[in-house]
């Protein structure tokens, strides 16, 4: 095709007394017309061409940032799993008046349920099975804060040097101390928790319960009762008072805590698992060994919600007296 300066010469060369003239122009004008048009379709293409390549360079980078953050952020979260784990209490001896077996299992990588076995001196033992509302990380912080507010050494839940042994403080106290430090203004997150404290040489074992799950006391018959004491969720500020319940467990006795993960779960039908489930299960699985329940109640859950998998953080928390051996 001829260039541009070809077409304005040939322009210039048409005598307007040439036959056909008028024909002779206006093709020639439409074929500058048509080439002025291509060099503007092809300046146009380069232009996007550069755009696209640049814009596919600038995607590279931004990915490559972006593995590297997510990279960081599964780093971050595998050790903060590890730091929930921490706070968890390790394997328990196989000997002594108190046993214990649990199943923990957060929905996420990390969790907002957390539970603690603490001995207070050598009378006395701590158990707590708190829920912190929602799941993953800020839930997780407040756990970790939690657990630091309820060790022996902050002298919420222990006071040595008060008697021989020191002095356990009652479960209703401990509760209270806690929903004035965890309001929810601070963490923008409320809290369950069961708290109970066993005198391991009489059996005798106090508790008290903020909005949690009340626990199951199963008798050596095999019998089940719920260990109600029904006090106000942590950080509401609703400036109730906690109820403290006593009840005395005899040798054989099993205490079976948990959180909502376990009884609120639910089938493909939508059906919950639920208490009374549970209870049938503790019933039907009494003669088994305390250290395989919570993998039979783990199994069971499972297998009812199926593919749904769970939706909540999973902890259940065993404990069975022997009374002084």
């Amino acid at each position: 095709m001829a260039s541009a300066f070809d077409l304005d010469r040939l322009l210039g060369m048409v005598s307007p007394s040439a036959p056909n003239c008028a024909d002779i122009i206006r093709t020639l004008l439409d074929l500058k017309a048509d080439q002025e048009d291509q060099a503007l379709s092809q300046h146009l293409l380069t232009d996007l061409v550069l755009r696209y390549a640049e814009a596919e360079r600038r995607l590279i980078r931004l990915n490559a940032e972006l593995r590297e953050k997510q990279e960081r952020l599964d780093a971050d979260l595998q050790a903060a799993a590890v730091i929930q784990q921490a706070l968890l209490p390790k394997a328990w001896p196989d000997r002594g008046p108190v046993r214990a077996a649990w199943k923990f299992a957060p929905c996420d990588r990390i969790g907002g349920d957390v539970f603690l076995l603490t001995p207070l001196g050598s009378r006395f033992l701590m158990m707590a099975v708190v829920d912190i509302s929602g799941h993953g990380v800020p839930s997780a912080m407040v756990t970790v804060s939690v657990c630091q507010f309820l060790q022996p050494q902050s002298g919420v839940v222990w006071q040595p040097g008060a008697a021989p042994d020191g002095t356990a403080v009652p479960p209703a106290q401990v509760l209270t101390a806690l929903d004035r430090e965890f309001p929810y203004r601070r963490f923008k997150k409320t809290l369950s928790i069961f708290y109970g404290l066993l005198d391991v040489t009489t059996g005798q074992f106090a508790y008290a319960n903020a909005g949690h799950p009340p626990p199951f006391l199963q008798r050596p018959d095999g019998t089940i009762a719920r260990l109600d004491a029904h006090g106000p969720i942590i950080g509401m500020g609703l400036g109730e008072s906690f109820p403290e319940e006593r009840v005395e467990l005899v040798a054989g006795s099993r205490l079976t805590a948990f959180s909502d993960g376990l009884t609120e779960c639910r089938n493909a039908a939508g059906e919950l698992f639920g208490e009374e489930r549970l209870a049938d299960l503790l019933i039907a699985a009494r003669d088994l060994p305390l250290r395989d329940l919570p993998t039979r109640i783990w199994d069971t859950a499972a297998q009812f919600v199926g593919q749904r998998g769970f939706p909540d953080d999973f902890t259940l928390v065993h404990l069975e007296y022997r009374g002084r051996e």
